[in-house]
């Protein structure tokens, strides 16, 4: 247990003194915009989806009404636009 102890605090000094250069690199301006922008990456990827999905619902309604039988003098002597229950 002691070892772990040890282990992760060597882990979050290293990782404090990145945190300080990178600090050292960017603004407070970029800090911000970098916090606004992970607020809305969820946002961003609902959107994502809802379009994906709408596009996905729109296709298969196409490919439904493609593939839907339609009636006419020929096809109702084969029976195509029928029920399965027509046919008891």
């Amino acid at each position: 247990m002691k070892t772990y102890r040890i282990a992760l605090t060597q882990k979050l000094n290293i990782l404090g003194a990145l945190e300080d250069e990178i600090l050292t690199y960017i603004t407070e301006d970029e800090i911000r915009e970098t916090g606004i922008l992970r607020e809305s990456i969820p946002h961003q990827i609902d959107e994502a989806l809802n379009t994906v999905d709408v596009e996905n619902s729109a296709h298969t309604d196409k490919s439904i009404s493609h593939y839907a039988p339609k009636s006419n003098s020929f096809t109702e002597g084969l029976g195509a636009g029928k029920l399965a229950n027509d046919y008891s």
